[in-house]
């Protein structure tokens, strides 16, 4: 639905995405940035945004939700820009929250107005099932060299990938990916790097991911958005630290459901995804990780034989190293209960089964000989017998060394197709 909305110097409204703004008359902020009449503001679907008339504007919105509202952003949260001015450069931030306070908001509101003062910019997007600069299940950074109003505009600078939406699943991916971020951001000559964290800041684990990173790090101030006191648990690890803590509400407007947060998701697949094509690596000549898959060497004739007879079908791929064995089995063989009788042959080794299946659509990471961040691609097949492996990627073949499996399946188009079955055997 079009409106034509006259807004006076100072007034404020909110805005729900989908939406496409234009400012006809005068001049508006969003998030601290700045834009004249002619320019054009988008917000995507499952997020909102609010602006704030600079002078008196005439604005022609498409969107399906208006609201006048008292202020663009907490008034609170400009504490932080005062602080951010005081403390020595180059300085870290570390923005903390549950899901949906506001972090990533705040985190685009505070680069704009770093921006504003001269200061080289940087983000770091460790929001992995929520990604904006990278694709999801990566920590993503970016160098902000213009005012943005969704952070899904940040030119994508370099990522590490964690391999899942969930950052409980490799805690220390996140800590790694984040700490080589940063770094890479101040080697850039950044003199002001905010980190967007992720939501998940409840319970012991979650505790401990936060308390490691702002051990790592060691940032120059942590902002904390709470509806309530849930940071404290992570913020009273540093009562008796000289860490600079500050404390600031939540952003109501930002709550999202589930299928939104989907939706979001996919729609970042498919943007990294886009302009991809059929390509074909041989596995003898890249690197594999993140999978014990082609980290040993295949079982001898004798040990296959042996297998097969105690799993009774043969494994459509065998092979093992020093401390695992992996078995990709047809999809439709059941062995659980015969499992325990390759402890007897392979002893000391961790087993793992696959299913044939199981990593058709899978999520991977490609990077070069230098372990630096190529691009994203989904693994469609894998040949065992010529070991050719077949990718969906945008990334020239020639200039993989390395690919790293994830969790994740998704399809061409972006959809997400759940996560692989990996499952380890004690025996």
């Amino acid at each position: 639905m079009e409106h034509v909305e006259n807004v006076n110097d100072g007034e404020c409204i909110l805005i729900r995405g989908p939406a496409n703004i234009e400012v006809k008359e005068g001049r508006v902020t969003v998030l601290g940035g700045t834009f004249d009449a002619g320019e054009h503001i988008m917000i995507p679907k499952g997020k909102t945004l609010s602006l704030k008339a600079c002078t008196s504007a005439i604005l022609r919105i498409v969107s399906s939700s208006i609201e006048r509202v008292k202020e663009d952003v907490p008034s609170q949260w400009r504490i932080a820009v005062e602080e951010l001015d005081k403390v020595e450069k180059p300085a870290v931030v570390i923005v903390i929250g549950g899901v949906d306070t506001g972090k990533t908001t705040f985190t685009v509101f505070l680069g704009n107005m770093a921006l504003k003062k001269g200061l080289r910019v940087a983000i770091v997007d460790a929001d992995v099932g929520q990604s904006d600069i990278g694709p999801p299940c990566f920590v993503a950074m970016g160098l902000l060299d213009k005012s943005v109003v969704d952070m899904s505009k940040v030119e994508l600078n370099d990522a590490y990938f964690v391999g899942s939406t969930t950052p409980s699943a490799y805690p220390h991916r996140m800590v790694t990916g984040v700490k080589l971020m940063v770094e890479k951001a101040l080697m850039l000559g950044s003199e002001v790097v905010l980190v967007d964290t992720p939501g998940w800041i409840s319970g012991f684990r979650a505790r401990d991911l936060i308390i490691s990173l702002l051990h790592v790090l060691r940032p120059s101030i942590v902002v904390a958005l709470q509806d309530n006191e849930e940071a404290e648990g992570i913020l009273k690890a540093f009562s008796s630290s000289e860490m600079h803590i500050i404390r600031l509400p939540a952003l109501a407007s930002c709550k999202r459901n589930r299928e939104t947060r989907k939706f979001l998701r996919e729609m970042a697949y498919r943007k990294h995804l886009h302009g991809g094509i059929n390509v074909e690596l041989d596995i003898n000549k890249v690197s594999v990780a993140y999978t014990t898959l082609f980290s040993g060497n295949t079982l001898s004739s004798d040990e296959e034989r042996k297998v097969s007879g105690i799993l009774g079908v043969s494994p459509v791929y065998a092979e093992a190293s020093f401390d695992t064995l992996t078995l990709v089995l047809p999809s439709y063989v059941d062995v659980w209960e015969k499992i325990e009788m390759l402890g007897l042959l392979f002893k000391g080794r961790e087993v793992y089964l696959l299913r044939e299946e199981s990593l058709e659509n899978l999520l991977v990471a490609l990077l070069d000989k230098r372990n630096r961040y190529l691009g994203v691609g989904i693994l469609k097949k894998i040949n065992y017998a010529t070991r050719k492996m077949l990718l969906y990627t945008s990334v020239p073949p020639d200039k993989v060394a390395t690919v790293l499996f994830g969790s994740v399946k998704v399809a061409e188009n972006g959809e997400e197709m759940g996560s692989i079955q990996l499952h380890k055997v004690k025996v």
